[in-house]
């Protein structure tokens, strides 16, 4: 009987020595993963690169007031039967902003696309109906070749019947 309590009081203070040599090795690597002891890869690991050229100074451009121009019709999601083609669409767009202001030096012309109401038959997922809805025309601003998020970075524009516009958005 005794030999076995002698047995069991070693096999537990070797496993108490067992678990004390991997939580140090877990507090080691400061990340509880099984660091230095189990892992092939521990120590410190260097990359040698070069970083690139940085510039000085970075341009930093604040919006002080982006001349919202917000217009939208309340019949812009009819279906039209006359729209202009997207290629008359971006030239009816740049005559129309002319009331708005214009368009501004730094924009750049990035979409011209038709947009459609869609009829789909529920069973087949096949498309059987293709409405016109109008032609969305889209520019964004760029500021020595850098885009301009946020306010005043873009305009949208939809076009309707004969080219009358149906919302905008600078």
């Amino acid at each position: 009987m005794k030999n076995k309590v002698k047995l069991l009081v070693v096999s537990g203070l070797l496993m108490l020595a067992i678990c004390g040599i991997v939580l140090q090795a877990q507090t080691q690597t400061g990340n509880g993963n099984w660091g230095g002891i189990m892992s092939p890869m521990s120590g410190d690991i260097v990359l040698k690169a070069e970083l690139p050229e940085a510039p000085a100074t970075s341009p930093l451009y604040k919006v002080i007031d982006n001349g919202t121009v917000p217009y939208c019709k309340p019949d812009m999601m009819h279906v039209k039967k006359n729209l202009p083609s997207e290629k008359e669409a971006t030239v009816i767009a740049k005559e129309c902003l002319e009331k708005y202001g214009g368009i501004p030096k730094d924009a750049v012309l990035t979409g011209v696309e038709t947009n459609y109401l869609y009829g789909m038959n529920t069973k087949t997922g096949e498309i059987v109906e293709e409405h016109p809805l109008g032609v969305d025309v889209k520019f964004e601003r760029e500021i020595n070749g850098m885009p301009v998020v946020g306010a005043g970075g873009e305009i949208d524009m939809s076009l309707g019947e004969n080219g009358e516009l149906l919302f905008l958005s600078k």
